[in-house]
């Protein structure tokens, strides 16, 4: 795979390095949404930063609650949340006759969020005019292309929801105040009653105002996304996968079997960051970068060959063999013992020609080894093949 150089910029509260992956198989891990970035890197921008060590319980509890990639990189949308949460607490109706200070107050708090919601789309657009942009491949380009296009005018979309919510929330705050108004002047049964449903409408107003400001959180919601596309794309993002891998392997090993398998996987993060720190002092040369790549491709398959073989120490022996009793150009769906399936991630999918994120299947016809981790849930019984990775039993045969 084509090497880029690789780069650092904080742009908005954002921190992004852009590499192409060097194309070595990860162990397979299932990989969620879920996204918890720390703060940003510290070195200067023109050095690919350096990669961390990630203490063994560090990884492990990332791994276990699904984090991916590298937890450096991400946008910042807790301003927006927080706006969001703001205008949701805002406590209105209570104070008839004071309708459009009530509506005034939730207008302000909207404002907020609406220009929190700005600055974060703002980021992402002021990216494109940064090196790291510049140094993606053509086919990353087009999806950030789309990414960012698709949010902006996810953002467009909601601003024209709120603003219509808002124009309604108005009228009906000037209909009741309106109301209490003559009610006060001239107390009849008609104006007792106007005051009573103007009150109702302007109540229904704000629950709509807030359910269009609360859209805002679908945007926060596509930008971890895409921050979380992004950290996939990074060297010390496919190392921080791997190690996180690697540590839940090393969890399920006997308490005896652990220690030499933790100093292991904290050596091999730090001939990584030996590497990558050397090389950082010449950055901007072909070679510099090169090397780079190599020292992230070789940690990747050393932490993934650490995954591999502690696992095989957990499952233990090979049980036999199973052939996959199924369609040849079709396949059948590999889990995790939790349930979830199992899905290629960017290095895998680059090697392999398939998508970031697809599920992995083994196709029919085919035979594979299986090993003594074979467990039951629901009815079903299912065959493990090394590692996290389980088949359902009624789509092979096996044999001894």
């Amino acid at each position: 795979m084509k090497n880029y150089k690789h780069v650092s910029k904080n742009i908005n509260g954002m921190k992004l390095a852009a590499v192409a992956s060097a194309a070595v198989m990860l162990a397979p891990v299932a990989m969620t949404s879920v996204s918890s970035f720390a703060a940003g890197y510290t070195s200067d921008y023109t050095n690919y930063p350096v990669f961390q060590l990630v203490p063994y319980q560090t990884a492990l509890n990332a791994g276990t609650n699904g984090q991916i990639g590298d937890p450096y990189i991400g946008f910042n949308t807790s301003d927006v949340t927080s706006a969001i949460a703001a205008v949701d607490a805002i406590n209105t109706g209570a104070d008839q006759g004071n309708y459009i200070d009530q509506t005034s107050t939730l207008k302000k708090a909207s404002d907020v969020t609406t220009q929190a919601a700005s600055d974060l789309v703002a980021g992402l657009k002021n990216g494109k005019a940064d090196s790291w942009y510049a140094q993606l491949t053509a086919a990353n380009k087009k999806a950030a292309d789309v990414n960012i296009a698709t949010i902006s005018s996810k953002k467009s979309a909601i601003d024209t929801q709120v603003s219509k919510a808002y124009n309604a929330l108005w009228g009906a705050a000037t209909a009741a105040d309106s109301a209490v108004t003559a009610d006060n002047a001239n107390p009849t049964q008609t104006n007792d009653a106007l005051v009573q449903t103007t009150a109702a409408n302007y109540a229904s107003a704000v629950t709509t105002f807030k359910n269009a400001i609360q859209n805002y959180t679908s945007l926060t919601t596509a930008v971890t996304n895409y921050s979380n596309a992004i950290a996939r794309k990074t060297n010390n993002g496919a190392v921080q996968e791997a190690a996180q891998n690697a540590a839940v392997a090393i969890s399920k090993l006997p308490a005896a079997d652990q220690p030499a398998a933790k100093a292991s996987f904290l050596k091999i993060q730090g001939d990584y960051i030996t590497a990558t720190t050397n090389n950082n002092a010449n950055f901007g040369g072909a070679a510099a970068v090169k090397a780079m790549d190599a020292a992230a491709a070789t940690a990747v398959k050393a932490l993934n060959d650490l995954a591999d073989s502690n696992y095989d120490k957990s499952t233990s022996k090979q049980v036999g063999v199973a052939k996959v009793n199924y369609n040849p150009n079709y396949g059948i769906q590999i889990w995790t013992k939790d349930g979830k399936p199992v899905r290629y991630n960017s290095v895998e999918a680059a090697a392999t020609g398939h998508k970031n994120g697809d599920a992995k299947k083994l196709p029919g016809g085919k035979s594979y080894k299986v090993f003594n981790a074979t467990y039951t849930a629901n009815g079903t019984t299912y065959y493990n093949l090394g590692g996290d990775q389980y088949i359902d039993a009624a789509y092979v045969t096996v044999t001894k």
